[in-house]
């Protein structure tokens, strides 16, 4: 996010509302920096973002770099990652769910972690976040889906899942709920595990563990979504 007078007099944003783009100012540098990257094409998919960030630094190895870092903040999602970049569709109720046996395996192997550490931006083997824990849970299935909550969500929206209403959701489901990043936002995921006790397996508070997920029901967003076979 450095400028230079001239790049900043074309690209530059007031991003702390003060009424002027400042040089030093390190709002105004992030929000000249994604006006800049968007100018250069970053919307583009994954090869727009290699060619905007290259706009800005024309050496490989830095492309490298930035991409290499952004995941590892993010997560594994980056920027022009199709799965993060809307709310999607309305699912796919046609797609055939998953067997109930390897729904109760998943289960099986994903509450054998409770008692694990939850630690923001972990992925595991032994320390985890929501979404983190959800992706690992899928993976065991032969089921690669989005690293965020969000994400996840968006990635069912698109035709990966389906919408099920509260009162008829099943072991294995998905239910997403908003939190401290504000109502209109997706920022918890988690399993249910057993709908009859409504309970949920999931990594929250402190640690992953069994929890009833009728207390999240009050929350502006509260989503619950069937993960479908894939073919």
């Amino acid at each position: 996010m450095q400028f230079m007078p001239a790049t900043l007099a074309t690209y530059g944003v007031d991003g702390d509302g003060d009424g002027r783009a400042d040089i030093r100012s390190d709002a105004d540098s992030v929000f000249s920096a994604a006006n800049y990257l968007t100018a250069s094409g970053v919307a583009a998919g994954a090869d727009g973002v290699r060619r905007a960030i290259f706009a800005y630094n024309h050496a490989d190895w830095y492309v490298n770099d930035v991409l290499y870092y952004a995941a590892s903040y993010g997560g594994g999602v980056v920027a022009g990652d199709p799965s993060d970049c809307g709310p999607g569709g309305n699912g796919n109720p046609a797609l055939p769910p998953i067997e109930d046996a390897r729904i109760a395996g998943m289960l099986t192997l994903a509450q054998a972690h409770v008692g694990d550490p939850y630690v923001l931006g972990a992925n595991g083997p032994h320390a985890w976040d929501c979404s983190s824990f959800t992706q690992a849970a899928y993976a065991r299935l032969g089921i690669t889906i989005p690293r965020t909550a969000a994400a996840q969500r968006n990635w069912l929206a698109a035709g990966n899942g389906s919408r099920v209403q509260l009162g008829h959701e099943k072991p294995g489901d998905l239910i997403f709920v908003d939190t401290y990043l504000g109502p209109n936002q997706i920022g918890h995921v988690l399993i249910v595990a057993d709908p009859a006790a409504h309970r949920s397996v999931e990594a929250s508070g402190d640690a992953v563990g069994i929890h009833d997920y009728t207390t999240w029901s009050g929350h502006h967003i509260f989503e619950v979504w069937r993960v479908g076979a894939m073919p």
